[in-house]
């Protein structure tokens, strides 16, 4: 048993040694490829180190996690594992993220053994398996969240752009010069990119990489016109210098885009499933869904029971207190516009506390023509989850 980055070093100069390459420098693709889970488990580690995206799981959170594992090796030659944390099968319902993997030449099938990437529930059984201890640098969050909670023994870097929780280690992580950066932008990817690419000045990144960092803070700021922060326009500068004259970052941006709205074959538990955060607030169980769609659209596609039904069900999977879906969309008018449909099984009265305590902070106005379910407008739409996670958890915290 050993050191995972020592038995690594010497695992990947015997692979490399086997490999055609037309340059020195290790590939994405060849990275991912030798820190699959396969040979992960045959270097039987007593540590790992990883790097853990959030419960979302989105473009942002999972390029947060490519990007930064594969710069970590370029600057350092040590591996940092990319985890992914949500379930396998449940990569499978982000389209966007999946059609970007198969652009840039990474396998997309999630089967275990076929598939490059790491999840959340391997690092679990690994270290079940293995009695190994996991470290990890978390990205796109401060504080483990979901499976990753039992998982994780220490927190040993922070990237992000949520709020701060203060519910790490400071003196640690500095004491082993890593970062702590915790910043508002419209994404994580851009804080990782303007950390690293001042360290690899002497690296040439392939501007395949890159654009999988430009991706997420296309989507995160619509194409740099919503929610664009000074670190968003500094990572623009790397993007820009790095991608030819001709890019069109336009076209780039309504693909993904498209690949993101790509409902098709999904059905409404799916959808909960999609885009879905747990938190944990005063000892509460809080599920947040955002879904992309008015809840009246997805009356119209699914019924009102089969809608009632998967909230049943996933709420009562995770041992939710209270399940939000948080919808955002536009109108006939093309107006931006939110709505908090809340699912509380037999938690009634705690519903009730809750709608009371944020109704103000959130402009909720009930919907009474969705009367089959506890429905409101949010005329406050510049709150998206990121801002409606803390007022909840707040009010939470005075009930």
């Amino acid at each position: 048993m050993g050191s995972i980055v020592s038995k690594f070093l010497v695992y990947f100069h015997e692979w490399k040694s086997q490999q055609v390459s037309d340059s020195s420098i290790l590939s994405l693709k060849e990275y991912l490829n030798i820190c699959s889970l396969e040979n992960i488990k045959n270097l039987k580690p007593s540590n790992l180190k990883i790097c853990c995206g959030n419960q979302s799981a989105d473009m942002d959170s999972v390029m947060s996690v490519v990007i930064y594992s594969y710069y970590n090796y370029l600057y350092n030659a040590k591996v940092i594992l990319p985890v992914i944390n949500i379930p396998r099968e449940d990569l499978k319902l982000r389209k966007d993220i999946l059609n970007l993997l198969e652009k840039v030449g990474i396998n997309k099938d999630t089967e275990t053994k076929k598939s490059p990437l790491i999840f959340i529930e391997d690092i679990k059984q690994l270290k079940k398996v293995s009695k190994c201890t996991v470290d990890a640098i978390l990205v796109d969050h401060n504080e483990p969240q979901g499976v990753a909670i039992d998982t994780i023994d220490k927190v040993i870097g922070i990237i992000d752009h949520h709020e701060d929780t203060n519910s790490y280690d400071k003196e640690l992580i500095e004491s082993l010069g890593n970062p702590l950066i915790i910043k508002t932008c419209g994404s994580c990817t851009s804080l990782i990119t303007n950390y690293w690419m001042p360290k690899l000045q002497s690296t040439k990144v392939n501007s395949t990489v890159l654009k999988l960092g430009l991706a997420a803070v296309l989507l995160d700021t619509s194409n740099f016109k919503s929610k664009v922060e000074s670190p968003d326009l500094e990572a623009l500068v790397y993007y820009k210098n790095a991608l030819s004259a001709t890019f069109d970052f336009k076209f780039f941006f309504k693909e993904l885009k498209s690949d993101k709205s790509d409902l098709e074959g999904f059905d409404m538990f799916d959808l909960l499933r999609k885009d879905f955060k747990l938190f944990e607030f005063s000892g509460y169980r809080i599920g947040m869904a955002s879904l992309g769609e008015s809840m009246e659209s997805f009356i119209g596609k699914f019924g009102v029971d089969s809608i009632k039904e998967a909230c049943n069900k996933y709420y009562r999977l995770n041992s939710m207190d209270i399940l939000l879906l948080l919808t955002s969309y536009s109108d006939s008018k093309k107006n931006h516009k939110r709505q908090i449909i809340f699912y509380s099984g037999e938690n009634v009265e705690l519903e009730t506390k809750i709608v009371s305590a944020i109704k103000e902070d959130l402009e909720l106005v009930e919907l009474n023509d969705i009367h089959e379910l506890s429905a409101y407008q949010q005329n406050k739409d510049t709150a998206s989850r990121k801002q409606i996670a803390p007022i909840v958890g707040k009010a939470l915290g005075n009930i």
